[in-house]
């Protein structure tokens, strides 16, 4: 039972994530399409939501929509520590293996 809530909170928070990059582009007015590739973490392979930033974003915009998958992963998480503490988990590991694993589409990037 306690394997089904963790594989559970993985998805809870992978959709969240890239929920919170989508909320934030169409707030701007901008669309983003989401593909899956496969990122790796000491060998382990890790299906991952990746996206293009939008051209016509500017600085400020880029940033908003690199951080908001976090911000929104995190936020639900917190909602959910009532319920399902293992997305806090999640989110947390989550926020700390990501630049390990994320390669050249790296939401930090848009930060930097």
């Amino acid at each position: 039972m306690l394997l089904l809530r963790f594989i559970f909170a993985v998805i809870i928070c992978a959709i969240s994530h890239e929920l919170g990059h989508w909320i934030v582009a169409k707030y701007y007015g901008y669309s983003i399409k989401f593909r899956f590739k496969k990122g790796s973490l000491f060998g382990i392979p890790i299906p991952r939501g990746i996206w293009n930033m939008p051209i016509q974003a500017d600085r400020e915009q880029q940033i908003t929509i690199a951080l908001a998958g976090f911000q929104c992963e995190i936020l639900i998480a917190m909602i959910l520590l009532p319920f399902l503490w293992q997305a806090a988990v999640i989110a947390i590991i989550h926020f700390f293996c990501y630049r390990f694993y994320a390669g050249e589409e790296n939401d930090f990037n848009w930060i930097i």
